[in-house]
């Protein structure tokens, strides 16, 4: 029998440190605040503190890190917007649920066992913008 897929296929992570920084550039290791950029991305786009990609390891920041550019900006999923549970249109508010994963978990229970309790401050990679 196979293993059924878990929510660890959408990178979700809850929230540590400060909540609604969390997932946010500003409290990422990678980041470079003075120079704003990210010492993972091979080209330099502008790397605020509130964006964000799959990358994203807590973490202090620092400018004194050496560049490791190892993947592109587009591939690392960066956005310039904060993909907090919150901000998502999947997230129930009174439930602290995504219904994404109530969703997959419904029509395909072959496929995925997903917990649908998440934190309004935790984020995935399937985060689509509420607003």
């Amino acid at each position: 029998m196979s293993r059924l897929i878990d929510r660890s296929a959408f990178l979700y992570m809850d929230p540590i440190g400060e909540g609604e920084l969390f997932a946010q550039c500003s409290t990422c290791r990678f980041w470079r605040p003075q120079a704003r950029l990210c010492a993972m991305f091979i080209s330099e786009p502008q790397v605020e503190a509130d964006s964000t990609c799959g990358l994203y390891v807590y973490g202090r920041p620092s400018d004194y890190q050496t560049f490791q550019p190892t993947v592109w900006p587009k591939d690392a999923g960066f956005e310039t917007r904060q993909v907090r549970c919150e901000n998502c249109i999947h997230y129930r508010p009174a439930a602290q649920a995504c219904n994404l994963f109530y969703e997959l978990n419904k029509r395909l229970p072959g496929v995925f066992r997903l917990n649908t309790q998440v934190h309004p401050d935790g984020c995935c990679n399937a985060n689509t913008p509420s607003r």
